[in-house]
């Protein structure tokens, strides 16, 4: 498993042996963090062999960088021929920060399976 902590988010990334990457992020996420988790989700999405399964439940802020890379994965990984899915519910934080952004439910969907939201 690779781990990268700053002092105000974490980002896990680890391999099952059905080729998925599991990214498990906690924390906040600003403008700060937004390099190095560019840099994660992007290795995960490389070494996936068809899915990259995002554990956000312990995101507590996010801002428009995090919600940026977030739909630019699902996207590229439909370019791929992959997927995103949410290994559980969105977190509070994440919903609320995308509410004070202007993201709704219909752009999650628009990327993310909608059982999983």
């Amino acid at each position: 498993m690779e781990s990268h902590t700053t002092d105000t988010a974490s980002q896990n990334m680890a391999m099952d042996v059905s080729g998925q990457a599991v990214v498990t992020l906690a924390g906040s996420f600003g403008m700060e963090e937004a390099a190095t988790l560019a840099q994660t989700l992007t290795e995960a999405l490389d070494r996936s062999s068809e899915e990259v399964v995002l554990s956000l439940a312990s995101v507590e802020r996010c801002g428009v960088p995090f919600f940026q890379l977030l739909f630019a994965l699902c996207k590229q990984a439909g370019h791929d021929g992959k997927r995103v899915r949410l290994a559980q519910p969105l977190s509070e934080g994440v919903l609320r920060d995308a509410r004070q952004l202007g993201i709704t439910q219909k752009d999650f969907e628009a990327y993310l399976p909608s059982e999983a939201i």
